[in-house]
């Protein structure tokens, strides 16, 4: 880990705080106090006192305080939870989420953002930093009976903020030592006083870089990326048991490639890391989710939720295989990934005693259609 000497800045914009607004929510299936948890990575709206699935909640709160920045950070402080080589993805249990062998195509846990499910391929570089987030949820155990066929091992639930019907502005300015510079803001409020509201949130990252290139000059994890979020928030006032949430999330990211090696053969290889490579070591990816949730209030006890979402990811991937001054072997890998996700689910529910009692887990109807090339 890099010694990071970091200077926060927040920026208020209104007079009332971003974390303190008044949400809008869907029908939850039971009474809940402000500071209680939703779980919704189970798609029942349960609260955590309520659910029985092994599961670490980190809440808004717990990023700021620990300074969380992306979701290798919560992997890496989550028991039974651990990041993989490479920040390419991550183990739940011991079972990593490419597979139980750690191979092939077979993914054994998925990262789901707003509903949106992640190829495992935009888990290095995709939209995993953890600015403006409401919730992260990591469900350990198996899923597959809500999640699908890919949750054997878990599942991770990445909620970000919703739009309020207040105005509110989030700011952020990080610098470090290395000369990092990570600039992010929020914007957020009514469009339609009481029945629509957006939230905009952007976030950019400079970083020069620690590993020195003494073959071609500069670093060859030198970073660029720009991460973009734009969020709706629909409920009409004629049909108050309805609401409507439509994101949609583009990251542009430019850095060293996957794997990054430096020269040992130095006695200060640590603090002064240098690479031999004559060709250069980058990734470049671009990825675009889009999702949309409609949940409608049928009775007392009985709601009907419907998420549509669809992402693409580009991955541009180039690196020294040989890892020295002389031109031998090279990888340049070009991947394309595209997935379009239909899930509609109904829940029914009852009150007693102040105690929530399920009367049957969540119904799904779903088809997805994945492309790879």
């Amino acid at each position: 880990m890099r010694p990071l000497s970091m200077l926060w800045a927040g920026l208020l914009l209104g007079t009332t705080s971003a974390m303190a607004q008044p949400a809008v929510e869907a029908p939850s299936t039971g009474p809940a106090s402000p500071d209680e948890i939703i779980v919704t990575g189970e798609k029942s709206g349960r609260t955590i006192r309520h659910t029985t699935t092994s599961i670490a909640v980190a809440k808004p709160e717990k990023l700021k305080e620990e300074a969380i920045l992306s979701i290798q950070d919560i992997y890496n402080r989550t028991a039974n939870v651990s990041e993989t080589y490479g920040s390419a993805g991550f183990t739940i249990r011991g079972i990593r989420n490419t597979g139980v062998s750690g191979a092939g195509s077979a993914d054994t846990a998925t990262v789901y953002l707003d509903g949106a499910p992640l190829p495992s391929e935009a888990l290095f570089g995709g939209p995993t930093d953890m600015w403006d987030i409401a919730q992260v949820e990591i469900l350990r155990g198996p899923q597959s009976t809500i999640q699908g066929l890919n949750a054997l091992a878990g599942s991770v639930v990445i909620t970000t903020r919703d739009p309020g019907m207040q105005w509110s502005g989030d700011g952020c300015v990080m610098w470090t030592s290395q000369d990092q510079r990570t600039f992010s803001g929020a914007l957020g409020g009514p469009i339609v006083a009481d029945e629509l509201a957006f939230r905009l949130a952007v976030e950019h990252c400079a970083d020069r870089g620690l590993l020195r290139n003494v073959t071609r000059g500069g670093y060859d994890d030198r970073l660029r990326s720009l991460n973009l979020r734009g969020k709706l928030l629909w409920t009409p006032a004629a049909l108050p048991d309805l609401a409507g949430r439509l994101g949609y999330n583009r990251v542009w990211r430019t850095g060293g490639y996957l794997y990054q090696y430096t020269s040992t053969a130095r006695s200060d290889y640590y603090s002064d890391r240098i690479s031999l490579a004559d060709h250069p070591n980058t990734d470049s990816i671009v990825s675009d989710i889009a999702s949309a949730e409609i949940t409608y209030r049928l009775a007392d006890g009985l709601k009907l939720t419907s998420a549509t979402s669809w992402n693409r990811i580009h991955s541009d991937a180039t690196a020294d295989s040989d890892y020295g001054p002389q031109d031998l072997a090279s990888v340049h890998n070009v991947y394309l990934f595209l997935r379009n996700m239909f899930d509609a689910r109904y829940e029914q529910y009852a009150y007693r005693a102040g105690q929530v009692a399920v009367l049957g887990e969540p119904r799904t109807i779903g088809a997805e259609v994945d492309l790879h090339w």
